[in-house]
């Protein structure tokens, strides 16, 4: 997948047209997956290139649910040819929503097609929506494709509601509407060695500034690190025990893997909260409940029927 970047800078290398998936796609959940499916799939009817536009980040908001490198990789994944990536500039965040058809999907892009969502927004103030795409690109003949809601128990499923569940430690449910294990990743970072000196040696990733961050609280998840996949509990927050204060970190201490990580590569998927960030009266109970968690983390692995090691990452 080749990935074009700032489209009203560099010449573009759709000469030959697109169809062009619309939108921010901030977690790429399995609504997201549905609509650029569909512009896979009409570009290959209509011999064409198949391309998502998106933004790297926008300006506010409540933390992103996956970093741009994972979001690129999930929707490669998903046979996209070219992924167009713009900064939402104050140029882009002031174009009135003709403008930005016609500079930046027809203009620029050359597209012949658009698949968006019900929702989908743009132009300045959000005044755009997909009647009026609809109205002003098709004035040249080019049919806009419109995905409707995706439900699943009767929940519509958007990047707002799975960071909702997130927030509240429904890792499961969040992960149902992701259509997959919500993650945090990043390079392993040396700690205080405060876990080492409780007998829970961990791996410590950075959450980033633009990063959701999920309920503070203790987690049964899955390592991946080096090809490999571990069950691992994680501790997220600010570890209240010692009054470290600053910015939340993800702690996680990965069963059956002895060996030194340092700056190497961690994946860290949730699955499940056993308990919220607790302040303890001293190190021995928080030891106490550390192994306490490591034994139902355990438990938890058993009873779906895993082993030590789970699987060879794909």
């Amino acid at each position: 997948m080749l990935i074009f970047e700032n489209t009203l800078e560099n010449p573009s290398p759709l000469k030959g047209g697109c169809v062009l998936a619309l939108g921010f796609f901030d977690g790429v959940h399995i609504a997201h997956k549905r609509l650029i499916e569909k512009c896979v799939d009409v570009a290959r009817e209509s011999g064409l290139m198949s391309a998502v536009h998106t933004f790297y980040a926008l300006p506010k908001g409540d933390g992103a649910l996956t970093s741009f490198e994972q979001k690129a990789q999930i929707i490669e994944g998903l046979g996209v040819d070219i992924l167009v990536v713009d900064s939402f500039s104050e140029d882009v965040r002031n174009m009135a929503p003709q403008e930005f058809i016609e500079k930046v999907v027809v203009g620029a892009l050359k597209a012949r097609a658009a698949v968006a969502g019900y929702d989908y927004a743009f132009g300045r103030g959000a005044k755009g929506n997909v009647e009026i795409l609809k109205e002003i690109f098709g004035k040249s003949g080019a049919k806009v494709h419109v995905i409707d809601q995706v439900k699943i128990d009767g929940v519509t499923v958007s990047s707002g509601e799975i960071k909702r569940r997130l927030k509240c430690g429904d890792v499961e449910g969040a992960n149902v509407l992701l259509g997959r294990n919500f993650e945090i990743s990043g390079r392993v970072l040396k700690g205080r060695q405060v876990g080492s000196k409780l007998s829970a040696p961990t791996a410590n990733l950075k959450i980033g500034d633009d990063s959701i961050c999920p309920a503070y609280g203790v987690y049964v998840c899955k390592a991946n690190i080096g090809g490999e996949s571990y069950p691992a509990v994680t501790n997220i927050g600010v570890r209240p025990t010692f009054d470290l204060g600053g910015a939340p970190v993800c702690e996680t201490n990965i069963f059956g893997l002895n060996r030194d990580i340092y700056g190497e590569f961690l994946s860290v998927e949730l699955l499940h909260m056993l308990r919220t960030e607790m302040r303890f009266d001293s190190e021995k109970e928080l030891k106490n409940a550390i192994g306490s968690d490591i034994i139902r983390a355990q438990e938890y692995f058993e009873n779906k029927g895993l082993q030590q090691k789970i699987f060879v990452v794909e």
